[in-house]
């Protein structure tokens, strides 16, 4: 019911991931840790590997030859390097280690059209950009469930959420990769994982949701201050499909006031009036709360370890009120 989206303050691969772990404990998100190496960013792990391609130390990416690129060298993404992947292998060996691993764990990685982006803004020609992205992001989502399948086996279901912030622009026709070229290529990524995960989409900008989509999601996610950009006719037949909706109801753009002073409390209001609206709009209330999970907005990684805590056990106390509260046609709201 209840998860992260991955980024974390901490300098201690094993400290977060055992965080993570405590916090929460049905369906752990591997935590990465951009402040312990640029390569444990979102553009680091998507481009660890890729040869003529460095990170900077603020985590963005310069090319050597932009206009020369080869397309495949993508490929060269189907490992996971220790200074990009440490965090996650940390967590993964910790879950291994455990008498009774989770029911539920969840990955996550750099999409392609986010990576694409990144390229063209180091130069590199769309032509080669999407193509490099689209194969280095397939090439590291199968990396990523090999290896959680090989420590954990067949047992806990593994979720494979794919980051993609700018697939809101490209389906709004605001990026040189049109609406469905970005579709394919996140199609593509999803389609590499699904026979072993659970493949989703976390987008944090308003987008055309009905194209993302379009894609073969299962679980999409988003800031819950973007649910007024989401339409009922778009979202009540994809939880009719069986499609999951991870709501990123605990802000992540400030400071969070203190545990059990309401705040809670207030953020299942908040998530509750927004289900209000696309129930009025056609949407089954009954699958909103049924087929929800809960997330903070967005990563946690440029908080203080302090506020990065609290805000993923709001997000376990807002999860166990949706489980305990009610959410029916008659629109009651309680817990």
């Amino acid at each position: 019911m209840a998860t992260a989206c991955g980024s974390l303050p901490h300098l201690d691969a094993r400290v977060a991931a055992e965080l993570v772990l405590a916090i929460l404990p049905g369906c752990p998100s591997a935590p990465s840790l951009p402040g312990l190496h640029p390569s444990e960013g979102m553009l680091g792990q998507a481009a660890a590997g890729i040869a003529g391609i460095t990170v900077r130390p603020d985590g963005s990416i310069t090319v050597e030859e932009p206009d020369t690129i080869d397309p495949d060298a993508g490929e060269a993404c189907a490992d996971l390097p220790a200074d990009a992947f440490g965090a996650t292998i940390a967590f993964l060996e910790l879950l291994a280690a455990q008498d009774q691993p989770p029911a539920v764990v969840k990955l996550q990685c750099t999409g392609p059209v986010t990576f694409g982006a990144a390229l063209v803004g180091a130069g590199v020609p769309p032509r080669r950009a999407y193509p490099l992205a689209a194969t280095a992001a397939r090439a590291r989502a199968r990396a990523l469930v090999d290896a959680a399948r090989s420590r954990l086996g067949p047992g806990p279901t593994l979720l494979m959420m794919v980051d993609e912030p700018s697939m809101g622009a490209a389906t709004l026709h605001r990026m040189p990769v049109s609406s469905e070229d970005a579709v394919d290529h996140l199609s593509s990524t999803l389609a590499a994982v699904e026979a072993d995960a659970i493949a989703g989409v976390h987008c944090c900008a308003p987008a055309d949701w009905g194209a993302v989509l379009r894609a073969g999601v299962a679980v999409l996610s988003f800031p819950v201050e973007l649910a007024a950009t989401v339409r009922a006719a778009d979202l009540g037949p994809f939880l009719e499909g069986g499609g999951w909706v991870a709501w990123g109801a605990v802000p992540t753009d400030g400071p969070l006031g203190p545990l059990g002073g309401g705040g809670d409390r207030r953020l299942w209001r908040h998530l509750a009036q927004r289900w209000h609206v696309l129930a009025d709009g056609g949407v089954d209330p009954v699958l909103l709360r049924q087929r929800a999970m809960v997330t903070p907005a967005c990563g946690l990684g440029r908080h203080d370890p302090t506020q990065a805590e609290l805000a993923m056990r709001m997000t376990a106390s807002l999860g166990e009120r949706i489980s305990q509260g009610s959410f029916d046609a008659g629109h009651e709201v309680s817990g």
